[in-house]
């Protein structure tokens, strides 16, 4: 614990750099694949190069047809732009991304779902702590072998004039790091030529109810 915790503000992973929506509704809406009262939620993962642009997506579907995954990055692909990730030394290194679409095709007498997984993994919080309802964003660094490192709370999320600071108690964050090794399966990055490159990546943490 004391190593995942360690120089944790250090690192940081990449984040968008858009003033737009992560995905639109409207504008990125699929002209097929969703039936009526069709709930879609792709947990997408995105490597992000030196430069702040996206290397590789990989669109993991958790609700909805499979086809939804590639048809998610695709949509990505067209404007997603980041902030890199950073080492202690502010020098530029590959990141990786990741956060959910959720889409729901129901009509005007339909409730939205109120089940459904959108996080990467969920932790009971601690007794007596703040702990978001959304859920939050940590962030790490993973070396060429995919062994995680130096776990933090991602300090600012959203998109746009959306973006706020995160506040979580340190206990909850503390919680969320320990589990992570244990609740993910983490791959190193990979460059333009396939090789395993350290990386900064982040996980979005939901809270169980």
């Amino acid at each position: 614990m004391i190593a995942m915790l360690a120089a944790a503000a250090a690192f940081t992973a990449p984040v968008p750099a858009m003033t737009n929506d992560w995905f639109s509704p409207v504008y990125d809406w699929p002209k097929n694949g969703l039936r009526p009262n069709e709930l879609l939620v792709v947990a997408a993962e995105i490597t992000v190069n030196r430069n702040g642009y996206m290397e590789r997506c990989t669109g993991h579907v958790y609700s909805g047809i499979p086809e939804m995954g590639p048809y998610v990055c695709s949509r990505l692909k067209l404007r997603n732009v980041f902030e890199p990730a950073r080492d202690p030394q502010k020098q530029r290194m590959y990141g990786v991304y990741r956060n959910f679409v959720v889409l729901f095709n129901g009509g005007r007498d339909t409730d939205f779902p109120k089940a459904y997984r959108s996080s990467n993994f969920d932790i009971a919080a601690p007794a007596g702590s703040n702990a978001p309802k959304r859920g939050f964003f940590i962030q790490f660094a993973v070396d060429a072998q995919g062994r995680p490192s130096a776990c933090s709370l991602v300090r600012e999320a959203g998109f746009g004039l959306s973006r706020h600071r995160q506040v979580v108690d340190a206990a909850i964050v503390e919680r969320a790091c320990s589990e992570l090794p244990r609740r993910m399966r983490l791959e190193p990055a990979r460059d333009r030529k396939g090789v395993a490159v350290p990386s900064v990546q982040n996980a979005l943490v939901g809270i169980a109810q």
